[in-house]
């Protein structure tokens, strides 16, 4: 992904969405951090269940999650770094304000969200007669909430991207 990035920032042209999604799930760091889950938290899962439709999608939406809030979070700092070789400016080109950029981020991410729920659900149902591996399961998937909660945690308040929050015990405003 790093030559591809590279490739898209050095043409004049912006990808589109689609492109941009794509290259932002190979780019972000995100599996590497759900690949070492197992064994931080002790624990084993058949590589049938890895590979099955329901944990992929727990994969790949908890990436949509960490990076479309990632992207969220980082605007402010992004247009200080004129780059725009980002989620809300890629957005904003296609609604015509800044603010519908960001709705159609956090409608992007409440989706995402809800793919999560409905494969947790779903992996549960399927595995869920063999109670270490469900017991697993649950382990695996709330280390994959945890990392979005603690990602946004720390977007919010690391002064990385100059939002001023020091808690999480109060409401937000993003003034870009």
């Amino acid at each position: 992904m790093c030559e591809e990035e590279q490739t898209v920032q050095m043409t004049k042209e912006l990808p589109t969405i689609e492109q941009y999604i794509h290259r932002r799930m190979g780019s972000s760091a995100v599996e590497v951090c759900l690949a070492i889950q197992e064994y931080c938290l002790g624990i084993t899962i058949p590589s049938e269940v890895m590979r099955c439709e329901a944990m992929s999608a727990i994969w790949h939406e908890t990436n949509i999650i960490i990076s479309t809030m990632n992207d969220m979070m980082s605007i402010k700092k992004e247009v200080d770094n004129s780059q725009i070789d980002s989620l809300i400016p890629l957005l904003f080109i296609q609604v015509g304000s800044v603010q519908k950029a960001i709705d159609r981020a956090a409608e992007m991410t409440t989706s995402a969200v809800q793919r999560f729920e409905r494969a947790e659900r779903d992996i549960k149902i399927r595995y869920g007669a063999d109670p270490v591996l469900l017991s697993n399961l649950t382990r695996f998937i709330d280390g994959c909430k945890y990392a979005c909660t603690g990602n946004m945690n720390w977007s919010l308040t690391s002064g990385r991207y100059k939002l001023g929050v020091k808690h999480l015990n109060e409401s937000i405003t993003l003034v870009l």
